[in-house]
């Protein structure tokens, strides 16, 4: 089992339906509300060797051969069409049938919550449309009726058939299904490639052949109004959701017209009634926004959602601009849609809103309300150790028990490595965080031994010699004048549109920069020109309490 609670399957091999079989049939649960459905239906019923991949099981790569995440992606020379890989298998390939069947789910969802505020994101099924097309049905047609404007959809779902080892942004590809073509916002894209300092790139061979995303587009097309682009976006592994929910948030807060549709199945291949107990569970979780819950399960593979990174990404985004639970919309699985029961498949539909209206930050203050004493700042490095080493040699992360209440505060943190004082590895998150501050720590342990962009993974020798430093951060201060920054004392993060660069207080003491110098290095920093900083940029400082080994 990979994270997401996803299997690895070979590429080549046959890929049976969602009920374990080499075969498709379908009940008259949902099917007997929609004619046009039944009529394409029954087409297709002798061809079943044609339709043997109309649910294949969520199998996420993760073992193998990974994809290098240094690296950025160049911008593209032309566009790409990316032509539909399941039509006529998992949905018709004729744009008339296809229509029909997509408006026939649609018009059977009934019973729709009233959306409260700006709808910002929707998780949605992805197997074969007469198995989870009821579900994700109830999705779009909320995102229908609710009239939003949408310019912009982030499809973001996981990588079945490649190792993807990071992220994936198709800055490239139009997409086209027997309903049309779909435009690639290429501008919003590439924004997010560089955000994200080299840790994005586009993995050709990732998309190729990826059903997860392609599922979504016939439903966006009757949903929306003509005109909508996308962002195809793959992930797999959680420990890059904190990462890219960064910078999503920052992009569905600029933009309002831009929603986030999360691509994911639940429970495999269990019987009726244990798929429904397990993924009641997670839907019960789901409709909490329990975060913290939520990044356990999926971490801990004690969810079998194969979208996991995708679903936990949408979450963090959402709470990070103040949506406080998710609408569950509808529950089933494809032994309610196909009258098999022996070994099911999961959906679920489920939508986010925040309140209307601006976005409000939350007050921020620059200096730390609580100090770590000695004692804590060596258990924290502990963790960071412990989990460091534990994770490069058996990729888990180990639970942990603390007391103090200051490591269980809400703060964020960034965690640097060295090796014979040269730097290994650093990554770090800022407030608002939904975790305490010492699972935080544990968070940016393994993601500065294994996905600084600059560094490979570390290895288990690698660990045995290492010196960690933790910085804990207050929250950001937006400042008037560069004359507020204090040098040596303060942190600086500079934002310009989706560019976004950030220096800890202590490099310009170790580089013995002046004001002017810290500045134009955090600027480089956020891929900007060294003097951007003048003119239509943003500047937070912060403080850190910062410690490590020598300490």
């Amino acid at each position: 089992m990979l994270p997401g609670g996803a299997r690895c399957v070979s590429s080549e091999a046959q890929e049976p339906n969602a009920h374990g079989r080499v075969s498709l049939a379908w009940g008259e649960t949902t099917m007997s509300k929609i004619k046009s459905g039944r009529r394409w239906l029954s087409k297709l019923q002798g061809a079943v060797a044609i339709l043997l991949v109309a649910v294949m099981p969520c199998a996420v790569f993760g073992a193998g051969e990974s994809v290098s995440k240094k690296g950025g992606a160049k911008p593209p020379v032309k566009s790409e069409l990316r032509l539909p890989a399941f039509a006529g298998q998992w949905y018709p390939a004729g744009r008339d049938d296809l229509a029909r069947m997509v408006d026939g789910f649609m018009e059977a969802a009934k019973g729709l919550p009233k959306v409260k505020g700006r709808l910002i994101g929707l998780v949605s099924p992805h197997a074969g449309f007469v198995f989870s097309g009821p579900v994700a049905a109830f999705g779009y047609k909320l995102l229908a009726e609710s009239g939003q404007k949408v310019g912009t959809v982030i499809l973001i779902g996981p990588s079945h058939r490649f190792p993807l080892d990071g992220v994936s942004v198709n800055n490239v590809q139009d997409y086209q299904t027997p309903l049309g073509v779909i435009k690639n916002d290429r501008k919003l894209a590439d924004e997010i490639i560089k955000a994200s300092d080299g840790e994005f790139q586009y993995v050709p061979q990732a998309h190729a052949r990826e059903h997860s995303l392609e599922a979504q587009l016939p439903f966006l097309q009757r949903s929306l109004k003509k005109g909508f682009k996308i962002v195809p976006i793959l992930v797999n592994y959680p420990t890059f959701s904190a990462r890219l929910a960064s910078v999503l948030t920052k992009v569905v807060s600029r933009r309002k017209d831009v929603i986030i549709v999360a691509s994911s199945d639940m429970s495999h291949y269990h019987p009726y009634a244990e798929s429904r107990r397990m993924d009641l569970r997670t839907f019960e979780i789901l409709k909490k926004l329990d975060v913290k819950a939520l990044r356990k399960m999926v971490s801990g593979r004690e969810t079998y959602l194969c979208g996991g990174a995708a679903v936990l990404t949408l979450a963090e985004v959402a709470r990070s601009l103040g949506a406080k639970s998710m609408m569950g919309l509808k529950y089933l699985n494809s032994g309610d849609t196909s009258g098999h029961k022996e070994a099911v498949v999961g959906y679920c539909s489920v939508a986010v809103s925040i309140p209307a209206g601006k976005i409000k930050q939350e007050n921020r203050s620059t200096g730390m309300n609580e100090q770590l004493n000695d004692s804590e700042k060596k258990e924290l490095l502990s963790i960071a150790r412990e989990t460091i080493r534990e994770y490069v040699r058996h990729h888990r992360v180990p639970k942990v028990e603390v007391h103090s209440e200051r490591l269980k505060m809400r703060r964020g943190a960034f965690v640097t490595i060295k090796r014979h004082g040269s730097l290994r590895g650093c990554i770090g998150r800022f407030s608002p965080v939904s975790e305490p501050l010492y699972m935080i720590v544990q968070e940016m342990a393994v993601a500065a031994a294994t996905q600084d962009p600059r560094f490979p993974p570390m290895s288990a020798s690698e660990t045995e010699d290492m010196q960690i430093e933790i910085s804990v951060l207050s929250d950001l201060s937006k400042i008037k004048s560069i004359d507020e920054i204090k040098v040596g004392v303060h942190g600086l993060e500079i934002e310009k549109g989706l560019f976004r660069g950030v220096l800890l207080p202590q490099v310009a003491t170790e580089y013995g920069w002046d004001r002017t110098t810290f500045l134009e290095q955090t600027c480089r920093k956020a891929g900007l020109p060294s003097d951007a900083y003048k003119k239509g940029a943003t500047i937070y400082v912060f403080t850190a309490q910062v410690f490590g080994d020598k300490d």
